[in-house]
C-alpha cells in the first residue's frame, strides 16, 4: 500500500517536472524571437547594400569597358 503511494507521488512529482522544463523552453524560444527577427532584419539591409553596391560597380565596370572599346561616345 505504501510502495503503491510512493510510487504514484514519484509519478506525479515526475509529470511536474517535466511540465515545468518544457515551460522553460517554451519561455526560452519566446524570449529567443524578437532576437533572431533583428537579426534577420538586419542581414537583409546588409544584403540590400552589398547588391546595391555590386550593381554600381557592374554598370561602373561595364561603362569603363564599353568606354574602352569605342561602343559608348
Amino acid at each position: 500500500m505504501i510502495w503503491t503511494y510512493n510510487r504514484i507521488v514519484k509519478n506525479k512529482n515526475n509529470m511536474q517536472f517535466a511540465l515545468k522544463n518544457i515551460d522553460v523552453q517554451l519561455k526560452n524560444r519566446h524570449d529567443a524571437l524578437p532576437n533572431i527577427v533583428a537579426t534577420v532584419q538586419q542581414l537583409m539591409a546588409h544584403e540590400t547594400e552589398l547588391h546595391t553596391k555590386i550593381s554600381a560597380l557592374r554598370q561602373q565596370n561595364f561603362a569603363t569597358v564599353a568606354s574602352s572599346e569605342g561602343l559608348i561616345q
